[in-house]
């Protein structure tokens, strides 16, 4: 939310006034950002190529709303399982991995607005 009152999409930044006029921000996601029709298992786990997911597969913008954004879909991914190398006889643990994932984004935007809602953690 704004300053002056007025919800923020999640992908650009554009500002939509309130109260919320639930069809023109759903028509905004769905065609402007192309909404759920990228894969929602896609897993990314650095920052920067979910950034880049976003401009170039949904319009996306840098700004604050990014953040938000980023926010939102962040998960922990649980460590992998311990391998051996062909080196080393001990099992070695991968590094801990940080996940942004697109799964949190899976409700339509009216029902689970977090792109645009004041606080997106709450969807």
């Amino acid at each position: 939310m704004t300053g002056n009152g007025a919800d923020v999409c999640g992908y650009c930044g554009e500002e939509f006034a309130n109260p919320p006029r639930w069809e023109a921000r759903a028509e905004h996601l769905n065609h402007v950002h192309k909404f759920g029709e990228c894969n929602k298992a896609k897993k990314f786990f650095r920052a920067d190529h979910f950034r880049q997911h976003l401009k170039h597969s949904h319009a996306g913008t840098s700004g604050k709303w990014t953040n938000m954004l980023e926010n939102a879909c962040m998960k922990d991914e649980p460590l992998p399982e311990k391998r051996v190398t062909a080196n080393d006889s001990a099992p070695q643990q991968a590094p801990p991995a940080l996940m942004l994932t697109t799964t949190g984004l899976t409700g339509s935007p009216v029902q689970c607005s977090n792109l645009l809602e004041r606080d997106p953690r709450d969807c």
